[in-house]
C-alpha cells in the first residue's frame, strides 16, 4: 500500500490496490529529501476516483493563528526533509463508494528548484467531483509553473493559477460541471517561506515545538457562506444565504447558498473549484493565501481533506502523528492517521467520508 523511496531512488507508486480490511482503494507514498540532492519534479497521483499572500483580513475567531518567534537560530534553506501521504475511499452503510473524490499532489523540487516543493489535497464534490479533483491536481501545478516564469510575487502567482485553472475547467465541454466541484489546498515551500493557498473546507496545520509539546497553528479557515464577507458577496451577486427549511418553515442546519428564488443548489461552502451554475451567485475560486516564515521550532505540516479532521482535532492530530512516528518511520504516519480517522468514522456513524492526509517533516534537525 505504500510506495517509498530512499534518497537515491526515483519516486514510485502503486495505485488502486484493494485493502483486505476495507475492500477499498488505498494509496500512499513517502519520500526523503536531501538538502543537496536535485531530482526532477515528480507529480504524484493519488488513486483515481473518490480512493493540496494576499493579506488576510479575517475575523479574529476565524483567522489562521499567528505564532510568535522564539528563536533567532537560522534554519537550513531546504525546508522539507521527508513526507508521507495516504488516501482512503469512503463508505456508505459499510459499502465502498464508487469513487474516491479526494486526490493529492506531491511535487518535490517543483520547477526543478532544489528548495521549492509543492504539496496539496483536493476534495471533489457533486456527481463528477472525482473528475474535478483529478483535473485540478493535474492542471494547477502546470499553470503555476508557467505563471512563475513571469510573476515574481508568489502569492499573486498562486491566485492567478487557481483562477486560471478554474476558468479552464469551466470551459470543458465533455462533462457537465454545473453542480460538481472541488476544494483545494496548495502548500508551497520556497526555502523557509511557506505559502498556503486554499479554497473550501479542507485544512492545513503547522506543528510548532513549544517546550516538550507541539502546538498546532491552523493556516486555513473554512469558507462558509455564513462568514459576513462571503455572505455579502453572494447576496450582491443575487444569491441568498439561509439553511434548509423544514415543512413548517423552521431553519434546519447550517447556512447554505441558493439562487434567490430557487431551491438550488444548497451549497454549504462559498468558495470552490467548479460549480459552473453557481458562479453566477458568488461561488468563486479565488483563494486566500497564508504566508509564513519558518523558524527552527516549526517541525511538521499536516494537510488533509475534511474527512480526516471530522473526529480528530488539530492538537490530537499532531499528538497521534508523533505517537505513530515514535513507533515507526514517518512514511507510515499518514497511513496511520488516515486509518485512525476511519476508525472514528465507523465508531460514530454508518458511513465514512473519503480521507486523505499529506504529512511533511520540516524539522531543522
Amino acid at each position: 500500500m505504500i510506495a517509498s523511496s530512499s534518497l537515491s531512488e526515483v519516486d514510485s507508486e502503486k495505485e488502486d490496490q484493494v485493502s483486505p480490511m476495507l475492500g477499498s482503494r488505498l494509496h500512499g507514498k513517502s519520500f526523503a529529501l536531501s538538502p543537496v540532492l536535485c531530482q526532477p519534479s515528480v507529480l504524484s497521483h493519488g488513486s483515481r476516483g473518490r480512493c493540496g499572500s494576499f493579506p488576510l483580513n479575517l475575523p479574529s475567531n476565524n483567522s489562521p493563528e499567528k505564532s510568535p518567534r522564539k528563536s533567532t537560530i537560522s534554519r537550513p534553506q531546504n525546508a522539507i526533509r521527508n513526507y508521507s501521504s495516504f488516501s482512503i475511499i469512503g463508505t456508505i452503510n459499510g459499502i465502498t463508494k464508487n469513487h474516491n473524490q479526494d486526490d493529492y499532489l506531491i511535487m518535490p523540487q517543483f520547477c526543478d528548484r532544489d528548495t521549492r516543493h509543492l504539496f496539496g489535497v483536493f476534495d471533489g464534490n457533486g456527481e463528477f467531483g472525482h473528475m474535478v479533483s483529478s483535473y485540478i491536481k493535474e492542471k494547477l501545478p502546470y499553470n503555476l509553473e508557467v505563471i512563475l516564469d513571469t510573476e515574481t510575487n508568489m502569492s499573486n502567482a498562486l491566485k492567478q493559477a487557481f483562477l486560471q485553472t478554474n476558468e479552464e475547467l469551466l470551459q470543458l465541454e465533455n462533462v457537465n460541471f454545473n453542480s460538481s466541484g472541488s476544494t483545494g489546498i496548495i502548500v508551497l515551500l520556497e526555502g523557509n517561506s511557506l505559502f498556503c493557498a486554499y479554497l473550501g473546507d479542507s485544512k492545513a496545520i503547522l506543528g510548532r515545538k513549544e517546550g516538550n509539546k507541539i502546538k498546532p497553528i491552523q493556516m486555513t479557515r473554512e469558507h462558509k457562506p455564513s462568514l459576513p464577507e462571503e455572505k455579502s458577496r453572494i447576496e450582491s451577486c443575487g444569491g441568498r444565504v439561509e439553511p434548509i427549511l423544514d415543512e413548517n418553515g423552521n431553519r434546519n442546519g447550517q447556512d447554505r447558498v441558493w439562487f434567490k428564488y430557487e431551491k438550488f443548489p444548497g451549497l454549504a461552502f462559498s468558495r470552490n473549484f467548479g460549480h459552473k451554475a453557481s458562479t453566477r451567485i458568488g461561488i468563486v475560486a479565488e483563494p486566500e493565501v497564508y504566508v509564513y516564515e519558518l523558524d527552527v521550532e516549526d517541525e511538521y505540516i499536516i494537510i488533509g481533506t475534511d474527512g480526516l479532521w471530522e473526529f480528530i482535532p488539530n492538537d490530537e492530530a499532531l499528538q497521534l502523528m508523533q505517537n505513530f512516528i515514535s513507533s515507526s518511520e514517518l512514511e507510515k504516519s499518514a497511513e496511520n492517521l488516515c486509518f485512525e480517522s476511519y476508525r472514528r468514522w465507523k465508531a460514530n456513524t454508518s458511513h465514512s467520508d473519503d480521507i486523505t492526509a499529506v504529512i511533511l517533516d520540516i524539522s531543522a534537525k
